[in-house]
């Protein structure tokens, strides 16, 4: 793919990624915008756009309200058209943000009817660990995990805006 540039999402996006959503919205574009302001706290929004158009968006999430679990990131891409360049930009930049800033883990649910989807997964690195029944509305997802560090983290996690402050500084 010719000139895709992934960045940060800004609120000012909320209304290109909710128009890239399949089906009827179930949320407004406030509270798009309100889900790219939260996560953007501690984890990376990103969004793909080619020539100004955007093409789709990736975010991680917490994996669990277990204190315990807290190293690790449940990650969503959505990309309409499941173009692979874009998906696989996608998820490569948050992979790279993720582990920089200290997470151990990234978990993701792809529909068992998506093959290319799980194709995807595995050329990134994930491992498949099973199937979950009546997970969301696509009843069952097989469940990815692709580790990004071998040892406990003895730190907390960064957040993704003391992670971008930091780059910045570097000039990166």
């Amino acid at each position: 793919m010719i000139d895709l540039h992934v960045r940060t999402a800004t609120l000012e996006d909320a209304a290109a990624l909710l128009a890239l959503q399949a089906g009827p919205p179930d949320v407004s574009r406030r509270e798009f915008a309100e889900l790219i302001q939260q996560t953007l706290k501690l984890y990376p929004f990103l969004v793909a756009e080619q020539a100004g158009r955007v093409l789709g968006y990736a975010y991680g999430a917490a994996h669990r309200s277990l204190m315990a679990l807290r190293w690790s990131v449940d990650a969503r891409v959505e990309v309409p058209g499941q173009d692979p360049d874009v998906a696989a930009a996608l998820y490569n930049s948050l992979i790279r943000h993720l582990g920089e800033q200290g997470f151990m883990a990234i978990y993701a649910a792809v529909s068992v009817h998506d093959s290319d989807s799980a194709d995807l997964h595995k050329r990134l690195g994930f491992a498949p660990i099973g199937v979950h029944q009546s997970i969301d509305v696509h009843c069952e997802a097989d469940y990815w995990c692709m580790t990004l560090a071998a040892s406990p983290a003895r730190e907390e996690p960064v957040s993704f805006n003391v992670l971008q402050r930091r780059l910045e500084l570097c000039g990166r």
